[in-house]
């Protein structure tokens, strides 16, 4: 009997570790799934902090959408308007109001004259004073502390380069301008121009100061009054009376009359 179950135990080999396998692995259980609860909330506290992002993100967005499109039609009317016709008018729309990231923003505008379009089908001039509008609009919403316009008159008629020129001149942003005509430049403050010094074959920078020629010239002194020739007594002071600018006829006609 003992032989034969000594021939049992050798054929089933039991493992007599087993217990403490099975403890280990019910611990490593237990670890892998709270480490799958800490994940999961890890995870959320990610979609949540996303979410509050992404919303954040709408929000300024929104903000800034709303005030460039409050302000983009009269920056555009401006630009436009001329002497013989008014303004055109400018707008800007989400193509998804639900989440604008989704999709684009819808630019139109329509010049002086014509019809609605989309920005995309306007001539190149009306294009660079649509964009010109956007950016101005963009920059009355966040004002930078100074602009650099290169060469945006290149596509330009004189009447609007005239209108750009204006704009420019009366905005209250610091503009630093490129342009090679001197519609636009003459408006300025101030030349920064660059030649080619011939005899030393060298570039030069030069400046002008174009604000004193706008400087109204100094009133010249007015001359001293002449001393009065002596008179008869008697005789009253008439031409001085005419002369002074504050004398009434009535008051000459009493100097007359004394």
């Amino acid at each position: 009997e003992v032989a034969r179950c000594a021939q049992e135990l050798e054929r089933l080999q039991p493992n007599l570790k087993a217990g403490d396998e099975l403890s280990g692995a019910m611990r490593e259980a237990a670890g892998a799934a709270q480490n799958v609860v800490n994940e999961r909330a890890g995870i959320e506290d990610v979609r949540r902090r996303f979410e509050e992002v992404r919303g954040a993100r709408k929000d300024r967005f929104m903000e800034c959408f709303q005030a460039v499109r409050e302000e983009i039609n009269g920056v555009y009317k401006r630009l436009t308007a001329g002497a013989a016709l008014d303004g055109g008018s400018a707008y800007l729309d989400l193509e998804d109001l639900e989440d604008p990231f989704k999709g684009g923003v819808k630019f139109t505008a329509m010049p002086p004259a014509k019809r609605f379009s989309d920005v995309a089908l306007l001539s190149g001039g009306e294009k660079t004073l649509a964009a010109m509008a956007l950016l101005f609009a963009i920059q009355a919403f966040q004002r930078p502390p100074f602009l650099v316009l290169d060469e945006v008159d290149a596509n330009l008629d004189s009447t609007n380069v005239k209108a750009l020129a204006r704009y420019v001149a009366q905005s209250e942003c610091q503009m630093i301008v490129v342009s090679l005509q001197d519609t636009f430049f003459s408006r300025s403050e101030g030349l920064v121009g660059v030649t080619k010094h011939k005899q030393a074959e060298t570039s030069v920078i030069f400046t002008v100061d174009l604000q004193q020629f706008r400087r109204p010239a100094p009133a010249a002194p007015s001359p001293l009054p002449a001393a009065p020739s002596p008179q008869p007594l008697g005789a009253a002071p008439i031409a001085a009376f005419a002369a002074s600018p504050a004398a009434s006829p009535a008051a000459s006609l009493a100097a007359s009359a004394a």
